[in-house]
């Protein structure tokens, strides 16, 4: 609710949830429909040569997932490897802030379900409304998934070296998109609202499932997890490199009564076939095909790591449960704190103002609350103070002459290391597994990593869908 009790304020002010639910209609989903209509699938390749220039009105599903329920294919973005794309994409990433404020807030203060019930169809409706409320919600949250794993895609290729010839400044730009202190606004953004799309859509279809009399439309959005993973499969590039067959090419009969249902578009047909023939002619239709921008099995390697890594982060980092007071949230604040301090010490000795660099990451909510903390540690540097007190748990201080006084992780601390953690660098996990003690003989087992931190109730469901997948589960 609003802090203004002015009644003759003329102007309205909204919730954060009716903030959310207008940023992401009026803003987000406008954008998104702009840039679908701007993209145009081309014709399918005449050859089993696929060119990088060329862009696939849906996508296939592996035959694994079709045995699963899932359609053959599925709608995307019609996107080549020419496609020009851009790091910065404001309005999801102002959805992104405004959600991540919902979901701090119970059910009974404007929480996540509150803005999900935005989007529920009306009960009153009629079954053309009804239609058409869900087909808008599956348009938005479509969009919600696409283009934030493009970015992450792009990003995974340019780490791989496959955009090499670009120059030091495409690195330079996912160092300030993937590690801190931007990650926070940007990656960590993009992987929450692909995490936001999947439970919205979610929900939202189990409580229409039953209801729903498009067929297509509800196997469609029945399978928002299967329609992930197949989404990141093919943007990372690895499909036919983990050895998926696909679906459409297996039922012929059954591939073209989904397209006349319309459950996703029919490829173009190209104009000469391979044999040089006018394809034109023939009643067989174009099969829809998968691209990777890989040219030799360490990039795709790579890729396939890089896509691993997505998903162990969808499903370990979600978003905290909302704290039912000031208390929890300064206990769950300084939790994060120390996840962070544990995990910059596990790369190696650092200095203090090395470590001042973790405030960056937290939210202003959490660093207001850290403050408060410090006041009563050191009121004349309340900032620091938590941090101080942090770095005296799990760390331990090496005083050195002529140099700055270093900070060293103890040993008791390497239990709460996470090989995934996503805020420090591919090479920080490196010389962190080179760090980590040795298992001793007479000591308890180390994990290998702890368990995830609890996540907001919506949000758990993410773990349990992601871990089920038969394409994911397929790829390990």
């Amino acid at each position: 609710p609003s802090p203004i009790n002015d009644s003759d304020t003329p102007v309205q002010l909204l919730s954060c949830a009716e903030l959310c639910y207008y940023t992401l209609t009026k803003g987000v989903d406008r954008w998104q429909r702009g840039e679908i209509l701007s993209c145009r699938p081309t014709p399918a390749p005449s050859s089993m040569k696929v060119d990088h220039a060329l862009k696939s009105a849906s996508l296939p599903f592996s035959t694994v997932a079709s045995a699963h329920g899932t359609p053959l294919a599925m709608t995307a973005l019609p996107l080549s490897q020419l496609e020009p794309f851009s790091f910065h994409l404001p309005l999801h990433r102002f959805a992104a802030a405004c959600a991540r404020e919902v979901c701090r807030r119970t059910d009974g203060s404007g929480g996540l379900l509150k803005l999900i019930d935005k989007f529920r169809v009306n009960s009153n409706a009629s079954d053309e409304e009804r239609e058409k409320q869900m087909r808008k919600n599956d348009l938005l949250f479509r969009g919600m998934m696409e283009f934030p794993v493009i970015v992450l895609s792009r990003a995974a290729q340019i780490r791989a070296s496959i955009w090499k010839r670009n120059g030091p400044g495409m690195s330079d730009m996912v160092l300030n998109y993937s590690e801190p202190p931007f990650c926070r606004n940007l990656q960590d953004a993009d992987i929450f609202l692909v995490q936001l799309a999947l439970v919205c859509m979610a929900t939202l279809v189990e409580d229409e499932e039953d209801e729903m009399e498009n067929e297509g439309l509800s196997l469609f959005s029945g399978a928002g997890t299967a329609r992930l993973v197949n989404l990141l499969v093919h943007r990372f590039g690895v499909f036919s490199f983990l050895g998926f067959e696909m679906a459409p090419s297996t039922d012929l009969d059954r591939y073209i009564g989904e397209i006349r249902s319309g459950m996703y578009p029919a490829e173009i047909k190209p104009t000469v076939d391979k044999d040089g023939d006018n394809s034109s002619l023939s009643s067989t239709p174009a099969m829809p095909w998968t691209y990777t921008p890989a040219r030799d099995s360490s990039h795709e390697m790579f890729l396939l790591g890089e896509l691993l890594h997505l998903f162990i982060t969808l499903i370990s980092e979600l978003p905290p449960p909302p704290a039912e007071d000031e208390s929890q949230h300064a206990i769950e604040a300084r939790r994060r704190l120390m996840r962070e301090v544990i995990h910059r010490l596990a790369s190696g000795p650092k200095t203090h103002s090395e470590m001042n660099e973790v405030s960056h990451i937290l939210s202003n909510r959490d660093t207001d609350v850290l403050c408060e903390l410090g006041k009563k540690i050191n009121p004349d540097d309340a900032s620091g103070a938590a941090l101080e007190e942090a770095l005296n748990e799990v760390g331990t201080r090496k005083c050195k002459s002529g140099a700055p006084d270093e900070w060293e992780l103890k040993e008791s601390a390497w239990s709460e290391y996470d090989p995934n953690f996503q805020h420090i660098s591919t090479r920080a996990h490196q010389h962190a597994s080179e760090n980590r003690p040795k298992q001793k003989a007479d000591a308890a087992c180390l994990p290998y990593a702890p368990r995830p931190l609890p996540s907001h109730n919506l949000f758990n469901r993410l773990r349990r869908d992601l871990t089920a997948d038969s394409t994911l589960l397929a790829c390990v």
